[in-house]
């Protein structure tokens, strides 16, 4: 993960610099006894293993270096970054209204046109499924077009794209895929299966990007042990991790997920912009 290497440095030298910081001959701790935080950066061991993973995280792509940090955090399975999946949902609305636009123009202009649909934007897709419904007995334009009946069947589906992506809903790894496969068969439903070769790569490159649970960790041996201290330290599994982590990991996750988010960004760029 050469694009964070020197950041992740930093985090972990910082972090031992804590642990120094704490354990300085003569400090009192009574005020730290009780946070888990404290004592964390108190321990030499959790700190040799902290830098001893950034090392093995520089090694690794970002995606396997993003599962092996979960699964070392004990982050719940499946968890995909959010401003990854916020991107990536916006990408994929964004294409079911162009070809949406693009079915209602070819087949129903004239019905279009007064509804204001002029582009791609202008049209929502909770209103398409609406505007079908009205003209679901509607002679279309070309006979040999896609049923009226048949695109309405991915109703539900597709609305489900577009609430979590104006709502900003969190999604993990499989509703992602499962949202990707929905978008293609909508929009081969609506034109054509030639349509569909971006919304393919991109259910391919999640496949293979998003952190999946079944994988083998990177590092277990060192994970188990540091899982562990983690134990120890008062600092078991939990649902909110960035409120009981420790500073230093805190800010390692945050670099990691970042580097995550940038890289898919890219993708979608190529592939949808």
């Amino acid at each position: 993960m050469p694009k964070i290497s020197r950041r992740l440095r930093k985090r972990e030298l910082s972090g031992g610099k804590c642990a120094k910081r704490m354990s300085r001959p003569g400090q009192d701790m009574t005020v730290h006894q009780t946070s888990p935080l404290a004592r964390v950066r108190s321990r030499p061991e959790t700190t040799r293993m902290l830098r001893g993973f950034v090392r093995s995280l520089q090694e690794k792509p970002v995606s396997e270096g993003l599962y092996a940090l979960y699964s070392l955090l004990g982050i719940p399975e499946g968890r995909v970054p959010f401003p990854a999946q916020h991107r990536i949902l916006h990408s994929i609305q964004r294409h079911l209204e162009y070809h949406a636009f693009w079915y209602v123009e070819r087949y129903f202009l004239s019905e279009s046109v007064q509804n204001g649909w002029t582009c791609p934007e202008a049209l929502e897709l909770h209103k398409l499924f609406q505007f079908l419904n009205r003209h679901r007995r509607a002679p279309q334009a070309e006979s040999s077009g896609p049923a009226v009946s048949d695109i309405q069947g991915w109703r539900d589906s597709i609305s489900a794209i577009r609430h979590a992506a104006v709502h900003r809903l969190a999604q993990d790894r499989q509703s992602l895929l499962r949202m990707t496969r929905a978008a293609i068969g909508f929009v081969q439903c609506m034109s054509s299966s030639s349509h569909t070769k971006s919304l393919r790569r991109l259910r391919k490159y999640l496949r293979v990007a998003l952190p999946r649970p079944s994988r083998r960790s990177v590092v277990p041996r060192r994970q188990a042990r540091f899982q562990s201290c983690r134990v120890e330290n008062g600092l078991g599994h939990s649902s909110h991790p960035s409120i009981t982590l420790p500073e230093p990991l805190q800010g390692i996750l945050h670099l990691v997920e970042n580097d995550f988010s940038h890289e898919v960004r890219q993708f979608l760029e190529k592939e949808f912009e």
